[in-house]
Formats: structure tokens, sequence, C-alpha cells
């Protein structure tokens, strides 16, 4: 064979191996982030064979995938912020917490997130739902742009992130989560979670509205942001939805008893802090129709108890 049909049989081979490479790559990146129509209808019948019907749509063709986050805390660190969002003439620090004069009123702020908030006179919001009668409003949608608007221009939110000790951390935002009522209709109190980089974090903001105004909050809200990401595996949905298979069929007392519907599949961080640091752990959650909620621990898989 000669040296110039030798160099185009190497070409062939060269490409075909490339070709053959790109092949396999993409076949797992494919078994690696999506699962296939396969995998989800059998595991949709073996679920509901254990009593478990998942709709349409819940469980996805592409995997989900979230990184843990953490944060090293300081009241200095928090000082500097609440100085750069609330202005600095405005901030100071006493016996590890920052203090802020605002509207009226006196905030203060712990590093791990704690706040209070009341204008004079006024009662924090986890005292005045003691001594007060509320009723539940259901229908929040409505009222959900108007109250997110108010709060997030109280707290200027999108300063945080602008801050320099936030530089590189997570955005953030609020939403609100539960809207309630005085009798006489003079007063609500909402509670808010805070929002990081798209997945909502554990913590509860209380706060009383009279109108437009904010008279009081308590809660959490976490001023320095998650910043350091925390690179790891992800537990398996399916994994999960077996885990839960696995219970319910702990559970059943009778092949005839009533399926459970899983109504919804969502993803939020659990925050844990040992006075130092504050840590985002991503969570799976599976919502049932009846309101049974099961979370798991998407770092391990473990459910939370």
């Amino acid at each position: 064979m000669s040296w110039k049909n030798l160099k185009t049989l190497a070409l062939v081979i060269l490409v075909l191996l490339n070709v053959i490479f790109g092949v396999g790559v993409a076949v797992r990146y494919s078994n690696a982030n999506y699962y296939s129509s396969e995998e989800r209808t059998l595991a949709t019948q073996l679920l509901k064979e254990s009593g478990i019907t998942v709709p349409p749509g819940i469980l996805s063709a592409k995997k989900k995938n979230f990184s843990a986050y953490s944060r090293d805390i300081s009241a200095d660190d928090v000082k500097e912020t609440a100085a750069y969002v609330f202005g600095r003439e405005n901030v100071e620090l006493s016996e590890g917490k920052v203090e802020v004069e605002y509207m009226s009123g006196k905030m203060t702020i712990s590093p791990d997130g704690d706040i209070e908030f009341a204008r004079e006179k006024e009662k924090l919001p986890t005292e005045f739902m003691r001594g007060t009668r509320l009723k539940e409003i259901i229908q929040i949608e409505e009222s959900r742009k108007e109250y997110e608007s108010l709060i997030n221009d109280f707290f200027s939110i999108k300063r945080f992130a602008k801050a320099r000790t936030n530089r590189g951390a997570l955005k953030t935002s609020l939403s609100l989560y539960r809207l309630m009522q005085t009798e006489d209709g003079g007063r609500y109190v909402a509670v808010f979670t805070q929002n990081f980089g798209g997945l909502t974090g554990s913590g509860r903001l209380y706060v009383v509205f009279d109108g437009s105004e904010v008279m009081s909050c308590d809660g959490e809200l976490i001023f320095l942001l998650p910043k350091k990401e925390l690179k790891t595996e992800n537990a398996d949905l399916l994994d999960l939805l077996f885990k839960e298979k696995r219970i319910a069929d702990e559970a059943r007392v009778s092949p005839d008893a009533p399926q459970m519907e899983v109504s919804r599949v969502y993803y939020t961080y659990a925050q844990y802090s040992d006075g130092k640091s504050v840590y985002y752990v991503p969570v799976c959650n599976i919502l049932y129709t009846e309101g049974t909620l099961h979370g798991y621990f998407l770092t391990n898989g473990e459910k939370i108890k």
C-alpha cells in the first residue's frame, strides 16, 4: 500500500474514532442528566403498584442538580452590608448585633439572620399575633405582587447583592408565603420566604402591615448571602421516589387502599448555622394532594425527620 493510501486510511480511522468517542460522551451525558422515557414509564407503573400516583410532568426528563453553599458570618460584615443598604450614619454595632435607625423605628440584626424591627410603640409580629384574632387569606395570588413589592422595597433587597461583602454571592429576593388579616380588616400579617439564586430558604420573616406601611417585623432575613459553593453529588429523584415506595409498602394495609397522589415536587434550601457560618443544603420536597410532605437532603438522600 502506498504512503498516500496509508495516510488516507489513518485519517479515516481517526475520524471514526472521534465519532465513536463523541457518541460515547453524548450517551454518558444523556444518562447522567436525563431520564429515558422507558425509565419514567416503568417507575410510574411500579410506584402505582405501591399506591403512589405520579401524574405526567412530575418526573421530568431532565434530572435536577443543585449545589450546597456556605457563608462565613460576622457582625462586622453584617454592619458593613447594612451600612451600604440603609446608610452608614444610621448603623452601629452593639454587643455583637447590628442596630439600625430606620423608618421611625429600630432594627436589630444578628449575624446568623435573626432580625427585629418595630416602629415606636408597635409590637413585634410574634407578640401581635398572640394577642390578635386573625383570619387566613387562602387566595393570596392576587395580593402577591403588591406585598412582595412593598417588602422588597422596604428592605432595598436588590442592594444586598451589590454590597462589597456580597460580591460573587447568590442574588436574593423575598416571596409571599402566607397572608392573614385582622378580624376588623385594619391590618395584615404577611409571612415571607427568602430566595437564594432561585431556591427558597427555610427561614420565615413575619411582617405587620398597616395599609402599605411596614409597622414591625421579626424572624429571619439573611444579609450575608450564600457565597462559597460546595460541590456535592445529588441524590437521584427516582431513588427518592423509590424510598417513598418503600414507606408506602410498609404502611399500606390493603391492596385496595386509596392511592396517594404526588401533587408537586419542588426544591428548597435548608439553612443551618453553627455561629461562625451558615450552611445552605438543597432539599427535595415531595408533596401529596392530601397534604403529606416528605423532604430529603439532596446531598445524601436522607429523609428529613
